[in-house]
């Protein structure tokens, strides 16, 4: 599937979605153009990186950092 037949999969089931559902949508398609704009456009059938395994732990790895100094901000700086 590819083209105008992705966009009618995507607006049918955005149109079922509530607002938060769709605030997310955005959020991703937001991270998703930046990435085009910084890396080039995806390609996953010819991208070399481990998705799954390096990339992902790397990035939820990241994730944790900043909640955990974001959750120290809040109470003070200190544990």
């Amino acid at each position: 599937m590819s083209g105008p037949a992705l966009w009618r999969e995507l607006a049918g089931i955005a149109c079922q979605l509530g607002d938060d559902e769709l605030r997310v949508l955005v959020r991703i398609a937001e991270r998703l153009r930046f990435g085009a704009r910084v890396y080039g456009a995806l390609r996953v059938a010819t991208d070399t990186r481990a998705f799954r395994t390096k990339e992902a732990r790397e990035e939820l790895e990241d994730a944790l950092v900043y909640l955990a100094c974001a959750w120290l901000k809040e109470q003070g700086g200190d544990p």
